[in-house]
């Protein structure tokens, strides 16, 4: 199990907690959530930016330490800006027993203090030297090889590498940030090739142009897309949970998405449609956890995701709907997910697959399918308030504790109530 530890990083004050493979985080607008799911997710992209930056032009093997503190201050930088505003602040990820990074402020020089623990630095140092002879090796002897056979050679040397750094830090997953005002994506939605020129922040540029080069693929609708999957590939597709996504995206929907001639919308019925930018606020702002989950679902990628609010601007019902479709990615075993949420209807949802998974027999999957039920043991919640963590879940219940999931009903019942006692004197 991984763990963060996070020390005075406003808003937060003090939290120590699991990083399971499912973790909830609830709360009040601006307690924290955002920050906790964007360090977990900073240090859980490290591997992929320190594949992209030992394969770059720019690593010298002779300066790894060096590079490896540089990578992740990088990374810092782009997700959080500069540290010079920040107190004193603390940060540690544990990956496993012995593998580690620590994050402080350097209070002399203002910047982030970056340290990674023994076991990680040597193991990460042995890739890039296995990497860096491999490579040198085949410079040495590039006359005698054939081209296309290096270029072959190249890419399992790549692919081999980038398994390696996974395994070191155990995390075999794609990374995914789905950020907070999405709808943003649909009403750019002609100008996404120009994302560039827009003063985005990393991780809503880096979802943009994640989007920007999967559109092509919903030029057809979501059985043509089953269609060629399994045309072209012989990979195994679990068709029962494939058919169920496309089911419970037609029902969010209320319609098929379609990207042609250069424009998206949402097809009604055969002879109605309706642009995106033009569609509800809610569609726009779900569209695309809709479109990436089908994709992972589809192609039973590995995926860690962080979903930010998957419930704006939805009515409860199609917030349940979303969140079965999040519950159906997460069924996977290989698959992880964060959740930032102050949705009381996204709390419930989550108990009933957890309680779903609870009861475990059959009569349960004629109201909840089995491929959505939710084991509690890999799943942690936490209500982030005052700087700090509570634990939600319930030990004996196996269930989140029902006196997070509504507190607003609470206070407003309680006002309801004292006008009653008022109305009747």
């Amino acid at each position: 199990m991984q763990k963060l530890i996070l020390r005075h990083f406003d808003p937060i004050k003090d939290i120590n907690l699991d990083v399971k493979d499912i973790l909830i985080l609830n709360g009040l607008q601006s307690s924290g959530k955002s920050t906790l799911a964007k360090v977990i997710y900073m240090f859980k992209e490290l591997p992929n930016s320190i594949f992209k930056f030992i394969v770059s032009d720019k690593f010298k093997v002779e300066e790894f330490e060096k590079s490896l503190v540089i990578i992740l201050r990088l990374q810092f930088l782009s997700i959080f800006g500069t540290t010079k505003h920040f107190d004193k602040f603390y940060m540690r990820y544990d990956y496993c027993d012995d593998k580690h990074i620590e994050v402080k402020k350097d209070l002399r020089s203002g910047h982030a203090y970056i340290k990674f623990s023994y076991t990680l630095k040597k193991e990460i140092k042995n890739v890039v030297k296995k990497y860096k002879e491999i490579t040198d090796s085949t410079k040495q002897h590039l006359l005698d090889i054939d081209i296309s056979y290096m270029q072959i050679n190249k890419i399992e040397i790549l692919q081999k590498v980038k398994q390696e750094l996974k395994l070191i830090f155990q995390e075999k997953h794609e990374t995914i940030f789905i950020p907070a005002g999405r709808s943003l994506v649909s009403t750019l939605s002609g100008e996404l090739k120009n994302i560039e020129s827009y003063n985005f922040d990393y991780l809503m540029k880096d979802f943009v142009q994640r989007i920007f080069y999967m559109r092509d693929i919903f030029s057809k609708n979501l059985d043509e897309i089953l269609e060629d999957r399994k045309r072209l590939s012989s990979a195994p597709i679990n068709f029962d949970k494939v058919k169920l996504a496309q089911k419970i995206i037609t029902n969010i929907l209320q319609g098929k998405y379609v990207y042609e001639n250069g424009e998206e919308k949402i097809v009604l019925d055969d002879e109605h449609f309706v642009k995106i930018k033009f569609a509800s606020s809610g569609q726009q702002e779900v569209l695309w956890i809709l479109n990436i989950l089908y994709i992972i679902i589809l192609e039973n990628r590995s995926s860690f995701i962080v979903y930010e609010e998957p419930e704006a601007h939805l009515y409860p019902i199609t917030q349940y709907e979303v969140f079965k479709l999040i519950g159906l990615f997460l069924s996977n075993k290989s698959n992880q997910g964060i959740i930032t949420t102050h949705s009381p209807y996204i709390m419930s949802a989550l108990n009933n697959l957890l309680f779903a998974f609870k009861i475990g027999d059959k009569k349960v999957e004629k109201i909840i399918p089995k491929d959505l039920w939710i084991n509690y043991n890999k799943i942690s919640a936490y209500f982030i308030e005052n700087g700090e963590a509570i634990d939600m879940m319930d030990n004996e219940t196996h269930l989140i504790n029902t006196e997070y999931i509504d507190r607003a009903s609470e206070i407003l019942n309680d006002d309801f109530e004292k006008l009653l006692e008022l109305d009747y004197e």
